[in-house]
C-alpha cells in the first residue's frame, strides 16, 4: 500500500476535529492530526491577509486519496481550501500494516 499525506488548514479546532472525525469514521483516512495554532499569510482579493488557523494532516492510501480530497472539499467551509497531497516515502512496516487493517474494507 502506498500512503498519501494530505494537508489543509481550518479556522479553529472544532472545525478541524469535525472534518477529521468524519473522514476517519468514513474510512477515507486512517489517521488525522490537528496541529496547534499557526499563522497563515497569503494574498486574498488583492490584499495580504494574516489569519490564525490550525493545521489538519490526513493520511490515507493512494487508492483513496481522490475520494478523500473530494470529501474534504465537501466538508470544508473555506471557499478556496488548501489541499496539498504528497506521497509518504518511508513508512515503518508496523504502521503500514495498521493503516492497511483500518482501510482494508474500503479498498479493492
Amino acid at each position: 500500500m502506498k500512503i498519501q499525506v494530505i494537508t489543509t488548514t481550518c479556522s479553529n479546532d472544532p472545525e478541524a476535529l469535525t472534518i477529521a472525525n468524519k473522514v476517519v469514521e468514513e474510512k477515507l483516512a486512517f489517521c488525522a492530526q490537528v496541529t496547534p495554532q499557526i499563522t497563515s499569510i497569503y494574498p486574498w482579493k488583492e490584499k495580504i491577509e494574516q489569519s490564525s488557523e490550525v493545521g489538519l494532516v490526513l493520511k490515507t492510501s493512494s487508492n483513496l486519496s481522490d475520494r478523500l480530497v473530494s470529501r474534504l472539499r465537501e466538508l470544508h467551509p473555506y471557499q478556496t481550501p488548501q489541499v496539498i497531497s504528497y506521497p509518504a516515502e518511508i513508512i515503518s512496516v508496523p504502521y503500514e500494516n495498521w493503516a492497511k487493517d483500518w482501510l482494508n474494507s474500503t479498498e479493492s
